[in-house]
């Protein structure tokens, strides 16, 4: 279910969900409205596009793309990591 959320909303929503875990009283209160669940994340959008030179935005969702398939290589150690040591 955490994968699932994480990949949901992103890495604010694992930030939340952090602080919630480690200061249980936070979770009475509730978030302003905008830290419930971001909008999913688009790396280029028609405003980026015409704000930014086209190669700029190519290099940034370049840059994002490698960084989304490390992250998933990273949690894919650690999972291996966990069965092993289960």
């Amino acid at each position: 279910m955490m994968k699932h959320h994480l990949r949901r909303c992103g890495a604010a929503a694992f930030t939340m969900v952090r602080c919630f875990c480690h200061f249980p009283h936070a979770v009475s209160t509730s978030p302003p409205i905008g830290w419930k669940c971001p909008s999913p994340r688009l790396y280029s959008t028609n405003e980026m596009n015409q704000q930014l030179p086209a190669n700029l935005v190519g290099v940034m969702e370049q840059r994002m793309k490698l960084i989304e398939q490390r992250s998933a290589y990273l949690q894919e150690q650690i999972n291996q990591t966990a069965r092993c040591l289960a």
